[in-house]
Formats: structure tokens, C-alpha cells, sequence
């Protein structure tokens, strides 16, 4: 198992927006472009990317941080295992700072879920607080 961290400034976006973004379902709907069913509150389910991403909320601290178990719909991804991601939310002079994590991820999926946030994710945050 492989684990990673990421800081990702998101622009434009107080800690706030950024952490709604991300556990309101229609607003991660608009940003990723993929139907999501995300809740706000804790030990829920959810799901993003048509259901490509599942797990549940560990723990929510609005505008502060995110902790959710996560699986990912690859295959050889271990049937029941779930990695863990957190986000934590600081202000930044240009948005939010995002400090991100993701770990125990199968070995054979840790690059290009590396990758994925970024793709999948951080490029399209940024694109959407642009576009506000």
C-alpha cells in the first residue's frame, strides 16, 4: 500500500467554497461534470464520478477538514478496501490552500490516482472558481 500527500492552492476560493465544493452534491456535480451523491454529514455514503468513487464521511469539520474512507472502481482494487483521504482548508492570499492526503492505496493504482486528483480534481476546482 502506497500513501501520498498534495498541496494544492485552489484559487479564488475562500476555505469555505472550497470545502462545499467538494461534500455538496451539486456543486461537486457542476465542478467534476459527473453525477455525485454527497452528503454533508458524518459517518454518510457517498459517491462521485457515476458512482466510480465510493466511501463514507469519517470526519467534517466545515472549513476546516474532510476525512472519508475511499474506493476507487478499478479493477484488481482489493474488494473490500478502503483507502483514506483527508483535506484540511487554510486561507491563502490567492484562495484556500488545500492540504490533501490519500492513503493505503494498492500499490498498483497509486500513480495514476496520484495523477487523478490532479486531472480529475485540482485542475477542474480551479477551473470552476474561475469561471464564479
Amino acid at each position: 500500500m502506497k500513501s501520498f500527500i498534495q498541496e494544492i492552492i485552489i484559487n479564488n476560493a475562500t476555505p469555505e467554497q472550497a470545502y462545499k465544493a467538494l461534500v455538496n452534491p451539486i456543486e461537486h456535480s457542476n465542478f467534476t461534470g459527473a453525477m455525485a451523491e454527497n452528503t454533508d454529514s458524518m459517518d454518510d455514503d457517498f459517491s462521485a464520478y457515476d458512482g466510480y468513487i465510493i466511501g463514507r464521511n469519517i470526519e467534517l469539520i466545515p472549513k476546516k477538514r474532510i476525512i472519508q474512507t475511499w474506493q476507487a472502481a478499478e479493477d484488481y482494487w482489493p474488494q473490500d478496501h478502503y483507502s483514506e483521504v483527508k483535506y484540511e482548508f487554510t486561507p491563502h492570499p490567492k484562495g484556500t490552500l488545500l492540504k490533501f492526503s490519500h492513503d493505503n492505496v494498492p500499490d498498483e493504482h497509486a500513480d495514476s490516482i496520484y495523477k487523478g486528483w490532479h486531472e480529475h480534481y485540482w485542475d477542474k476546482l480551479n477551473a470552476y472558481f474561475l469561471r464564479e
